[in-house]
């Protein structure tokens, strides 16, 4: 694949690069057809209920959710008009028709800490029609390496130019990845299915499964705006905002409008875009902006309670030393993590460990710190706790909701203890998408990064 822009001097320059890729649709194939899946994979969607009036819906699996339903629905209408079927009004797809949900994950990743900037991208394939804690385990193959996107830093083309050539090749080759599933979305394909069933099944985009970088350079935006939503850049930290979910219809309007170089700056600045030709805007049934996932690992372990919370509530207590020695002076038990020499001193941590530092981290900071940061960081902690569900009903989505909204009522004790001057943070603003998020594709644990990291 070729990469072309203007060097330092204004000359045309070329740069190649290599792309190693699979047929997505194959990949579909081998899942849906694999043996191993014939009592883990579904072919339908459902909705459960916990008693027979109704009233208390359940979430866990994607095909538990409410996307499944509503794109049964477009494309129930599409192979009606495809095979010209009669009864267009029927509640579920043809006899051997179903959906693929197809869940893409990339991961920009450094391979190693010692040798200098050694970087892979790969990019994974799974369904969601399989069972997610068969998707969870690396031993089940249920996870595909798709391919391999280009690293490089473009060294030839000039600085200025640099980073916009380096977004559109991102979405050059994910074109060239995923080009086979528009027409298999659009007409369906034929697979030998584990139960021996030949269905015409229709490979969806229903999931992007990345961190804020990547979320952000998928749908085309700025790293300082919200990949999802129209809420002000300045005002993410604030829970009244009933900010309006982005459109592909209107974002690709203002894109189209950008690439033939039409006067509508304004509109690229409004609503935070980069001028890109995105590689989903000919993906059947796809609304790439309510693909990005809950992503709990970098979103809430590592992001709103290990760089911020976790972080200001320290900041809180009195004494250089006082956190660290009363972890110094717990005591030890199996089933909790001992930090032997504090935490204060610790500069690489892993998911893992924050895990392990929020079951202990409300015990250590009480009597330490004002209570009403005690009770600003419990409120945090049952948001994560609750997103960790991996079954969740209308009752626990309340509770996750109240949790949420509580955070902010409690919030400004942080700026009363001089830490903090805002919360204009996109990663607290991002724990306002979690409730709609579960009750569309299910519960957070089905797109767990750490397993692409």
């Amino acid at each position: 694949m070729s990469v072309e822009g203007e060097d330092a001097g204004g000359n045309l320059v070329t740069e190649t690069v290599e792309l190693w890729r699979r047929d997505p649709v194959e990949c579909v194939k081998e899942l849906f057809s694999n043996p191993a899946f014939k009592d883990k994979i579904h072919y339908k969607p459902r909705k459960v209920y916990t008693n027979k009036s109704r009233t208390e819906r359940v979430y866990g699996e994607m095909w538990m959710g409410q996307w499944w339903w509503k794109i049964q629905v477009l494309v129930l209408k599409h192979v009606a008009e495809l095979f010209h079927l009669t009864n267009s009004v029927q509640k579920s797809l043809p006899n051997g028709a179903t959906i693929a949900a197809v869940t893409i994950a990339s991961d920009k990743t450094n391979l190693t800490r010692f040798s200098g900037d050694k970087f892979a991208w790969p990019v994974y394939l799974t369904v969601g029609n399989i069972d997610k804690a068969t998707r969870r385990k690396p031993l089940e193959n249920a996870v595909i390496l798709l391919g391999y996107l280009p690293v490089t830093k473009l060294n030839k083309i000039k600085p200025s130019e640099r980073s916009s050539v380096q977004h559109q090749l991102f979405h050059n080759c994910m074109k060239e990845l995923l080009q086979l599933l528009i027409s298999a979305g659009t007409n369906g394909i034929e697979i030998l299915c584990s139960d021996g069933e030949v269905r015409l099944v229709f490979p969806i985009l229903s999931a992007y499964l990345a961190n804020h970088p990547e979320q952000c350079l998928v749908a085309c935006c700025k790293g300082n705006h919200c990949p999802k939503c129209l809420v002000p850049r300045l005002e993410r930290g604030n829970p009244t905002i009933q900010s309006q979910l982005r459109d592909v219809e209107e974002t690709m309007g203002i894109l189209q409008a950008a690439s033939l170089e039409m006067d509508d700056t304004d509109q690229l600045d409004a609503h935070g875009l980069r001028p890109v030709d995105p590689f989903w805007k000919n993906l059947p049934h796809c609304n790439i902006f309510s693909t990005f996932t809950p992503d709990p690992l970098h979103q809430l372990h590592k992001g709103v309670f290990g760089d911020h919370v976790s972080k200001w509530a320290r900041k809180t207590v009195p004494g250089r030393d006082e956190i660290d020695l009363r972890f110094k002076s717990m005591t030890t038990h199996p089933s909790l993590c001992h930090f032997q020499k504090g935490v204060t001193l610790v500069s690489q941590w892993t998911g893992q460990e924050y895990k392990e530092l929020e079951k202990v981290f409300l015990g250590v900071i009480a009597g330490a710190t004002d209570g009403a940061v005690v009770s600003a960081v419990q409120v945090v902690l049952d948001f994560i706790y609750y997103a960790r569900f991996e079954c969740h009903t209308d009752s626990t989505l309340k509770k996750l909701k109240t949790a949420w909204t509580d955070f902010h009522k409690k919030k400004s004790i942080f700026i009363d203890h001089s830490v903090r001057e805002h919360f204009n943070i996109p990663k607290l603003h991002l724990m306002q998408h979690y409730l709609h998020m579960i009750k569309s594709h299910g519960t957070a644990d089905n797109f767990n990064t750490e397993l692409p990291e």
